[in-house]
């Protein structure tokens, strides 16, 4: 999914490496961080390992990138065990407006507004400024203040901004 042919890959979800991933995991109540696209045949696997795999909090890098609230939604209702990690759902290293949830200019989406209040706890915020984006790390935390959290609620705030965090990666405050 990266927009660097050199670096695009896809890999089937269901293989012996991710299974073996979410044994480990499994076995010490741990999390999964994965990207992937909301293709049909990963997100049928995705939904198999979280039903199999009720110990691993899984959390989907950026998102679910490009994944439509319904899908989200039913992901949520549905698994307990799935979480949303907000990197890149914002304008600063997302010019793709199709892709964001949220920017400093328009504010947050009022559909990705209302998947956030209706699960407060399974949202967090994420930056993923990695190479050539590190230098941009300021930036997209300023955008999470300005173009996210003054339309959030007070508590969808604090569990979004960093308790949601605190709790899947078993963090101290």
């Amino acid at each position: 999914s990266a927009p660097s042919n050199n670096f695009r890959r896809k890999v089937t979800f269901d293989n012996p490496v991710i299974r073996a991933m979410y044994e480990i995991a499994n076995k010490h109540s741990s999390f999964i961080q994965i990207h992937m696209e909301a293709d049909d045949a990963n997100i049928a696997a995705l939904k198999r390992y979280l039903a199999e795999f009720p110990n691993v909090s899984t959390v989907l890098s950026h998102g679910l990138p490009y994944g439509k609230q319904t899908l989200i939604r039913e992901l949520l209702e549905k698994h307990p065990n799935i979480y949303f990690e907000l990197s890149r759902k914002g304008a600063v290293i997302n010019e793709k407006e199709a892709g964001q949830a949220f920017s400093s200019r328009n504010g947050v989406k009022g559909i990705w507004l209302k998947s956030f209040e209706m699960y407060p706890d399974r949202f967090m915020i994420g930056s993923d400024t990695h190479y050539p984006d590190e230098s941009k790390y300021d930036d997209v935390m300023k955008e999470f203040r300005d173009g996210l959290f003054p339309y959030l609620q007070p508590e969808t705030l604090k569990k979004i901004a960093y308790q949601n965090a605190v709790k899947v990666f078993k963090l101290s405050e």
